[in-house]
């Protein structure tokens, strides 16, 4: 996690330069994500961050481009855990990354939900107890 990234209100603050081996895998590399259930659903993930991260900042004019910025943003609504929460299940962080892959939060995060906002907590917080019942 990165100080800084946390100061300007990223959650969670990962610098996915540096630290995406630990939550997914990416195309350029070998590295896998530690538990076979998650290797399928997090497939690209560190491509899809790293790109999305270097585009931060530039006009955003393209189709391409702004569904770049909100997959990523998926991502990031998937993995923030709120710290009162505790960790999660293996099976909802499951859940979780494969909403965010299937674009499943598109209509929330295009509608104004943030990662780290009350709103994208109650609704990851809503899906994973759907999903659980």
């Amino acid at each position: 996690l990165d100080e800084r990234l946390e100061q300007s209100g990223r959650s969670p603050p990962m610098d996915f330069q540096r630290s995406v081996t630990r939550i997914g895998i990416g195309a350029d590399t070998a590295s896998r994500a530690d538990a076979a259930a998650m290797r399928r659903v997090v497939e690209g993930l560190r491509l899809d961050l790293s790109q999305a991260e270097s585009m931060d900042g530039a006009d955003i004019a393209t189709n391409a481009s702004r569904k770049q910025m909100r997959n990523a943003q998926a991502w990031l609504l998937a993995m923030h855990q709120p710290s009162a929460s505790g960790a999660r299940k293996l099976s909802e962080s499951c859940v979780a990354m494969l909403a965010a892959s299937s674009g499943a939060f598109n209509d929330s995060l295009d509608s104004g939900v943030l990662p780290g906002s009350p709103e994208g907590e109650l609704l990851v917080r809503n899906m994973l107890d759907y999903v659980s019942a």
